[in-house]
């Protein structure tokens, strides 16, 4: 096996990662976590790689749990000695993950502090994408409208992004016209604004 002949490879790192997915994918948590530890714990022969890999993978079996605080200081943790402007790859994708965590956890703030640091970078359009949904969502769950109308930007973004994968571009037209609709409720909101994001919503 892969584990035999080659201890102290990535690509087993890779395999082990799948291994877990298939094991929290059964509804074994315990395995899959089991799985994902060892990865983690094998960072010094794999490094930083295998390390992203497995907090990744204990931190999708939390969430999937609603243990969302926990997610959250997983991806914290292996985030912590990282220049969030200069990531790239997948620890882009785990910065959104802590992102997406935080709200969940009830931390929208953490969140959006998150999210500012990596929503602008250089990285490929699908997570760019899911930075702006994300930060959307998170702006989103404030009542006041200056935060309401920087989620339909936000939203806006991501919607309008060059090779963004469907299902974030849904997520984004959808929660652009949900924001929309709040906005449109607001009194403080002018009828000139109001008229502007109904039709900015048709653009999409």
């Amino acid at each position: 096996t892969l584990e035999k002949e080659a201890p102290r490879s990535l690509l087993l790192a890779r395999a082990l990662m799948v291994r877990g997915q298939a094991q929290a994918a059964k509804g074994d948590p315990a395995a899959a976590t089991k799985t994902f530890a060892v990865i983690s714990g094998m960072a010094k022969n794999w490094g930083d790689a295998a390390a992203l890999i497995g907090a990744q993978g204990q931190a999708g079996v939390l969430a999937a749990n609603k243990q969302f605080s926990e997610a959250a200081d997983v991806l914290a943790k292996v985030l912590s000695g990282v220049d969030m402007t200069k990531i790239k790859g997948e620890y882009v994708n785990a910065a959104i993950d802590l992102a997406d965590n935080q709200r969940a956890a009830g931390k929208a703030d953490a969140a959006v502090t998150t999210l500012q640091a990596v929503a602008y970078l250089d990285v490929e359009a699908k997570a760019q994408a899911r930075a702006h949904l994300s930060w959307a969502k998170a702006l989103a769950e404030r009542p006041e409208a200056a935060a309401l109308a920087a989620a339909f930007d936000q939203a806006a973004i991501a919607a309008t992004t060059k090779g963004a994968d469907s299902a974030t571009l849904a997520a984004a037209k959808a929660l652009a016209a949900t924001v929309a609709d709040k906005l449109s409720k607001d009194p403080t909101v002018s009828a000139t604004d109001k008229a502007e994001y109904k039709r900015t919503i048709t653009l999409f």
